[in-house]
């Protein structure tokens, strides 16, 4: 019974994760109605940026703030200097370009990092947050699975017509999630 608890808490923390993923892409092919084959390594480069700032001494939820903003301005630039020059009616050259992206983004990486693996600290406290008999549930996977049903089911439903909007707490909507 541990055993299928520990698998259950498993496959919910690495559904939660991936759920994740799939949300941030298609949000942003909404938004844009182009599938970004580059945005994985944009957050892969953002975490390596975070990576390295905390192994030059800087505090971790400090890094995590400079490795976001970083990330978004490295974003917001191969936008406007790669993805904005071409139309956005014809896909297939922008698909091209973001799998360009991809490759570039990843080559670079390789050669600043190595392709060793790299230790990421704790974000989150050691330890479990809950256990129940041996099966242990981390507390990265309590906020991967709060964050896979409260934010992209607030950003989805506010992204969508006003009729929808009566979906989600008020809140949502005036923290500026619109």
């Amino acid at each position: 019974m541990d055993l299928f608890l520990q698998r259950l808490f498993d496959g919910l923390t690495n559904g939660s994760a991936y759920a994740l993923i799939a949300v941030a892409l298609v949000l942003i092919f909404k938004a844009t109605t182009l599938v970004n084959f580059a945005q994985g390594e944009q957050a892969m480069l953002g975490a390596f940026i975070v990576l390295q700032l905390w192994n030059w001494g800087v505090p971790m939820w400090v890094a995590v703030l400079v490795g976001m903003l970083i990330s978004g301005i490295l974003a917001a630039g191969l936008e406007r200097t790669f993805i904005r020059r071409f139309d956005p009616a014809d896909h297939l050259p922008l698909v091209i370009i973001t799998l360009g992206l991809f490759l570039v983004l990843n080559a670079v990486a390789a050669i600043v990092w190595r392709y060793d693996p790299l230790a990421f600290p704790q974000l989150f406290p050691h330890g479990s947050a809950i256990t129940i008999g041996n099966a242990r549930l981390s507390w990265y996977s309590i906020f991967a699975f709060w964050k896979l049903y409260s934010c992209p089911l607030a950003t989805a439903c506010t992204s969508q017509p006003n009729k929808n909007r009566s979906l989600v707490p008020s809140s949502f909507i005036k923290s500026g999630i619109k």
